[in-house]
């Protein structure tokens, strides 16, 4: 143990310091938030300007607004309808963890907390870390421990992209059932099916041997960060992260229908999320392969999840977009689909999560 620096002279310690304005306790802190708020703000400012003006022009559509009047607006008010019902497929299924682990709350109060959580993670992108925060404050003013919500999130969070996964797989399989690919493509298909059904029972022997599962869970945390160089995903907290979910999940196994709900509610939440975009395009008079939209889909979201920008903001946009390119689709009306289902799934719930954060504090 290496012995102590020897304090300064008192007169000594009040000479070094530094003259001008005393520093205030965390006023380092509330201004790097308030710098992390504006720069968002920014990003959030010049990536909208991109989509929403820029990127039509650049794909020869004359004006992006034009496609949008000749809409149908019956099937917008559909596809609107239908990200409503995702959003409460998601309450519910918050609601359903908490209970699960001995935390009642109703359904109103869930809602306004996802809704905040959602506005707070465009805000602070960092691994979705703002709109936790905020659920964490809410849920400890009325009571609910840190070690509940912790495992809550985290059991949520595993049910949402295992049911996001399986329909990437459903949607592989269906179109090398249909015959819809190329040779190339039909083989390409089949391995990734192959290294999913492969990966999930990995994933359950792991869950067996949780020393095997933090292990496998620390490598990959450090090969992410070193491909994005920088730490996206935190290693010291790896371990207690892996623990929370065994956590979470050993009450979802343990009684009998439970992990069933769960993962009805997360299907819930894609499935209606899937149906806005699907009827998004039927308002531009285009029916889009069922096969082609969950593939696009569901690339879109677990590439999206690891972008750096707040909630994915122009990553599933283009990620989207490029899919639906590669399928053929026609670029003007995957350009003003995409934007109009952007508009209902990501940019609405930001200002309602605004004011329903004033409603939780």
């Amino acid at each position: 143990m290496e012995p102590s620096a020897p304090t300064p002279p008192r007169h000594v310690r009040y000479a070094e310091r530094p003259r001008g304005r005393r520093a205030r306790p965390g006023g380092d802190t509330a201004e790097r938030a308030i710098k992390k708020v504006i720069a968002n703000l920014i990003i959030f400012g010049v990536i909208a300007v991109g989509l929403y003006f820029l990127l039509p022009r650049l794909i020869g559509t004359r004006d992006a607004f034009s496609l949008i009047t000749k809409a149908n607006y019956w099937w917008l008010g559909a596809a609107l309808l239908m990200e409503v019902v995702s959003f409460m497929g998601y309450a519910f299924l918050t609601r359903f963890v908490f209970r699960v682990l001995g935390a009642e709350l109703g359904l109103g109060l869930v809602a306004r907390i996802n809704l905040s959580g959602f506005a707070a993670s465009r805000l602070f992108s960092i691994g979705g870390i703002g709109g936790f925060v905020v659920t964490y404050q809410a849920l400890a003013k009325r009571g609910v421990s840190r070690s509940i919500a912790v495992v809550a999130v985290a059991t949520q969070q595993f049910f949402i992209y295992i049911v996001l996964w399986l329909i990437f797989f459903a949607s592989l399989a269906y179109l090398v059932a249909k015959g819809r690919s190329s040779g190339g493509s039909t083989v390409v298909a089949i391995v990734i099916i192959g290294m999913i059904l492969g990966g999930l029972i990995y994933l359950i022997y792991l869950y067996n041997h949780p020393t095997q599962l933090r292990l496998r869970a620390r490598q990959f945390a450090r090969i992410w960060n070193r491909l994005f160089r920088r730490e996206v995903l935190n290693e010291s907290g790896i371990d207690e992260w892996v623990d929370h979910i065994r956590t979470g999940i050993r009450p979802m196994t343990a009684r009998r229908g439970t992990a069933r709900t769960a993962g009805l509610y997360a299907v819930v939440w894609w499935v209606f999320d899937i149906l806005c975009l699907y009827l998004t395009f039927q308002a531009f008079g285009y029916t889009i392969p069922v096969g082609q939209l969950l593939i696009a889909f569901s690339i879109a979201y677990t590439v999206g999840m690891f972008a750096p920008t707040p909630g994915g903001l122009g990553a599933v946009e283009a990620l989207l977009l490029a899919t639906f390119a590669g399928f053929g689709v026609p670029s003007a009306v995957a350009v003003a689909s995409v934007l109009v289902y952007r508009l209902f799934n990501y940019w609405l719930p930001f200002p309602i999560g605004l004011a329903t954060y004033f409603t939780i504090r």
